[in-house]
């Protein structure tokens, strides 16, 4: 194996652990929003690590268990739409990659300074999204 074979492999390893850890944290964060609501953590965080966003969105809306008058929080709400238009908007403006290229041209293309900041914003966006379900935790009353 040459360098460039190693340069994408661990660049490519090292992406899908990024991937692996905001998954689990974001599964985290809405696991223990919903169990403040009454549900069961574990359900939600298996859920969450399948799909963290439809789990996040579904969280927020869900009423507190046992409260007739529950309501969903607006602030929460907000921060999960203001997160996905910026998540999926970034996400859009990714280059198109050609499945002709090779691996190095495709990480060449990834490691752009107009894609890495696409994908920073993406991030930022998708963060958003995790702060408006830490929002919505309901203290224990």
């Amino acid at each position: 194996m040459n360098n460039i074979d190693m340069d994408t492999l661990s660049f490519a390893g090292n992406m899908l652990l990024v991937l692996i850890a905001f998954t689990i944290a974001a599964a985290w964060v809405t696991a223990r929003t919903a169990r403040s609501k009454g549900y069961k953590f574990w359900l939600f965080f298996v859920l969450s690590v399948l799909s963290w966003f439809i789990t996040a969105v579904v969280t927020v809306f869900l009423k507190q268990r046992g409260v007739a008058n529950s309501k969903v929080r607006l602030s929460s709400v907000l921060m999960i739409t203001a997160g996905a238009f910026i998540e999926f908007g970034a996400l859009s403006t990714l280059p198109a990659i050609d499945p002709t290229l090779t691996d190095e041209q495709i990480m060449l293309a990834f490691m752009d300074s107009s894609a890495t900041g696409t994908l920073i914003v993406a991030l930022a966006g998708a963060l958003l999204i995790v702060a408006g379900v830490a929002n919505d935790k309901r203290s224990a009353a």
